[in-house]
């Protein structure tokens, strides 16, 4: 757990602002605690060199002083608590920003097998966990550290035999820190799990697709029972924590009154010394204030344990597997060939996740290849990839884009490796229409801005009539500007996908990869997107996947897949005129009318 804190400190000194407001927060510490020791000490001369000689104008000018010293100190610990909430709050912010550029760094194989609600968990609540820690750290640590020193070293030059009663208690503090923290680090852990189980439900039911089903289902009692026993859980897991903490505090709070006792007990042993009641009443404070830190540092030594825990969360995640690290080599543009040679991929077993993130369920580790041994060069013009379901030709296509990478094998284009390509050529190189487009929660405008941030009014409104969807938009209440909803909700099916061919007008991609693309579109609309398709640059790299016949029978080149392999390739006329896969593909398909 050392090396975990250890690890915070660059977070915590990684900007100029940073570190000057740290320097800034350790001085104010400082001249809080001294300025809460002095106090004390003004007190006795309020006693001694006014009340005991019965001067009030000398005790109330002491006694200014120590007023004067006393709003010091608060001003010094609330200046100190923005500074230090600030520190907290900057470095909470990049590792945030780690966190998210390791987790969204990560294959697409950890995302189909971690829960999206326990993922985002990780960046949400266990990160504000972290801030709180860190304030308290440096706080407790820090603050209440140097107040010991202050408050000890006062003590010392005024009554060491009382000191050294005082501090033979310490001892006794750190004994709940054990068997009480030791409940409280279980109790962190499944309080982190709990809330993690809730934020994976509120993830999952609480949009467009979830209320959906729940209509659709009539699933409201069952989804309502699913969200009672997370909130169960964690609340259970809430006041188990609690329990623990306020009973160690109890017992820590209860030590410190040793504290008072002992000075008192002192004097009144030692009656006989020359001890003012100035100096008893000082000592009172001091021992107050020396016991005070150590009361803290157990109280939240033991209370920081669930925020130690959600640390080691973050560094769990932030640990795991390897970044995919982006190609630096450019491309030539247009691009004239894509080519996967001898490629090899199966999708990757439970360890490309975390336990935690998984869930209960241990997926099987997949033993079988999804794709064997495929080689195919897609050159400008249209390759149409067919076959059964499960044969593999949306792998295939995510392997064409670089979504996935291959087991084995190499995927180029113009015989530079995907992976090696930068990634803004990669992305303006290629495009990809799927079934089920993409879209954010936001206005037309962001989602087509997400191809071409630069892109003006007049560049957008011509890629929309290209797709056939510009009248649909000039209806709409704010046009452009009209807010889509979650997962696109106010579009048609097939609006979202002409949405997303609008987006990819406006790159002019060399390679364009379509996906079953118009599946929700019917045939006269197919047909004008078929030709703003076409309209692209001369020479573009086109892979199309469908299952309408009228979709691939004009390909330039038809590529069969059965069980992951090619099986059989040639144009549509080539590969009727003998029995093959694909006749019976397409005897198929015309027998089903499609």
């Amino acid at each position: 757990m050392r090396s975990d804190l250890v690890r915070l400190i660059p977070y915590a000194l990684s900007s100029r602002r940073s570190r000057g407001r740290l320097g800034i927060y350790l001085l104010c510490l400082l001249l809080a605690s001294m300025a809460a020791t002095a106090v004390p000490l003004l007190f006795r001369q309020v006693v001694d060199r006014g009340l005991a000689r019965s001067r009030p104008t000398v005790a109330l000018d002491w006694t200014l002083g120590a007023l004067a010293i006393s709003i010091i100190a608060a001003g010094s610990t609330a200046l100190s608590g923005w500074l230090g909430a600030a520190v907290g709050q900057d470095l909470t912010y990049r590792l945030r920003l780690d966190l998210y550029r390791h987790i969204s760094a990560q294959p697409v194989g950890f995302f189909a097998q971690s829960r999206a609600g326990v993922l985002t968990s990780r960046i949400s609540a266990d990160a504000v966990q972290v801030q709180g820690l860190i304030q308290s750290l440096l706080g407790t640590l820090v603050g209440q550290g140097l107040t010991f020193v202050v408050a000890t070293v006062g003590m010392v030059t005024l009554d060491p035999a009382a000191t050294l009663v005082a501090i033979t208690a310490l001892p006794l503090f750190l004994l709940p820190i054990r068997p009480f923290g030791r409940r409280l680090r279980a109790a962190g852990v499944r309080q982190a799990e709990a809330r993690a189980l809730v934020q994976h439900h509120l993830t999952e039911q609480l949009n467009v697709e979830g209320a959906l089903a729940r209509e659709v289902f009539g699933a409201h009692d069952h989804d309502l029972g699913r969200f009672d026993a997370a909130v169960t859980q964690l609340r259970d897991a809430v006041i188990s924590r609690n329990a623990n903490f306020y009973a160690s505090s109890f017992f820590l709070t209860a030590l410190g009154g040793f504290g008072v006792a002992s000075v008192y007990g002192v004097a009144s042993l030692g009656a006989g010394r020359s001890v003012s009641i100035g100096t008893v009443v000082a000592l009172a404070g001091l021992v107050g204030l020396m016991y005070q830190p150590m009361i803290q540092l157990a109280t939240q030594g033991i209370g920081l344990l669930p925020a130690l825990v959600s640390l080691e969360r973050v560094y769990e995640v932030l640990d795991h597997g390897e970044s995919y690290e982006s190609g630096q080599a450019r491309l030539i543009r247009p691009a004239r060939l894509l080519r996967l040679q001898n490629v090899w991929f199966r999708h990757p077993g439970p360890e490309v996740t975390l336990p935690t993130l998984r869930g209960d369920e241990v997926p099987t580790a997949s033993t079988e290849w999804t794709v064997r041994d495929l080689s195919v060069d897609l050159a400008p013009g249209v390759t149409a990839l067919v076959g059964l379901t499960g044969a593999g030709k949306t792998t295939t296509a995510l392997l064409a884009c670089g979504v996935y990478r291959p087991t084995r094998g190499r995927v180029t284009l113009d015989g530079t490796d995907l992976d090696q390509l930068e990634p803004g050529a990669r992305r303006s190189a290629i495009g990809v229409l799927t079934q089920d487009p993409f879209v954010l929660h936001a206005s037309l405008r962001e989602n087509l801005l997400l191809a071409a941030p630069d892109a003006d009014d007049d560049q957008l409104a011509a890629v929309l009539r290209r797709a056939r969807l510009l009248d649909a938009v000039a209806a709409m209440p704010d046009g452009l500007d009209t807010v889509i909803g979650d997962r696109g909700y106010r579009l048609s099916g097939g609006e979202r996908q002409r949405l997303a061919l609008a987006r990819i007008l406006l790159t002019s991609p060399d390679v364009l990869i379509m996906d079953e693309a118009t599946a929700h579109l019917d045939t006269r609309t197919e047909r004008a997107i078929i030709e703003a398709i076409d309209q692209l640059a001369p020479g573009t790299i086109r892979l199309v996947i469908a299952h309408r016949l009228s979709t691939v029978r004009s390909a330039d080149q038809i590529v069969v897949l059965h069980g992951g392999q090619i099986v059989e390739r040639g144009t549509h006329d080539q590969l009727m005129a003998v029995d093959s896969h694909y006749a019976a593909l397409v005897r198929a398909a015309v027998g089903s009318g499609t």
